[in-house]
């Protein structure tokens, strides 16, 4: 789909470019919650009051990497 700032996946993926500066997480879903919110905040606003024609389904997973030590963003 395209957007006003190129398509859903571009806007997707500079929303979710936090790097090491992780969203606080919420106190009943933890991280996962916390992206799953931010990301329903930025819908709302890219859609500017419209009504929503259409179902949304988020699934945000926590993805612990490798147990090596390697920096991730978890709390």
């Amino acid at each position: 789909m395209r957007t006003r700032n190129g398509t859903a996946g571009d806007r997707l993926k500079e929303l979710l470019s936090f790097g090491d500066s992780c969203p606080e997480p919420d106190s009943k879903n933890g991280i996962a919650g916390a992206i799953c919110d931010m990301v329903s905040a930025d819908v709302a606003a890219f859609a500017g009051g419209a009504e929503q024609s259409d179902d949304i389904t988020m699934l945000c997973i926590r993805y612990l990497g490798q147990q090596d030590g390697t920096k991730d963003c978890r709390r």
